[in-house]
């Protein structure tokens, strides 16, 4: 997932509709390795225009019109290009070996 960050906002240039559905609030972000809360998704995607900023449209490798989820999560991110994972579905070591 490309992710950027615009004041806290963190938007996924990679997340389709499905796994988007997947995401809710309070799940674990890892971006580089450090630990996030997802705080909010958006229900559908947002559009980029040009109001926002070209530099950190650059920054992101997105583009005006691109279509994107909005993701708000706790904690702060300078601007630029993550790596990030959200841990959608998780299983108890013990609770798969029992079952």
């Amino acid at each position: 997932m490309t992710l950027r960050d615009w004041s806290s906002d963190v938007c996924s240039s990679d997340l389709n509709e499905e796994n988007a559905a997947k995401i809710k609030s309070g799940m674990d972000l890892y971006v580089d390795g450090n630990a996030f809360s997802v705080v909010e998704i958006s229900e559908k995607p947002i559009s980029l225009n040009a109001d926002m900023d070209e530099y950190l449209l650059y920054l992101g490798n997105f583009y005006e019109g691109e279509w994107l989820y909005e993701i708000k999560a706790n904690g702060a991110l300078a601007d630029g290009v993550y790596k990030a994972e959200i841990v959608t579905e998780s299983v108890s070591p013990m609770s798969f070996i029992l079952k």
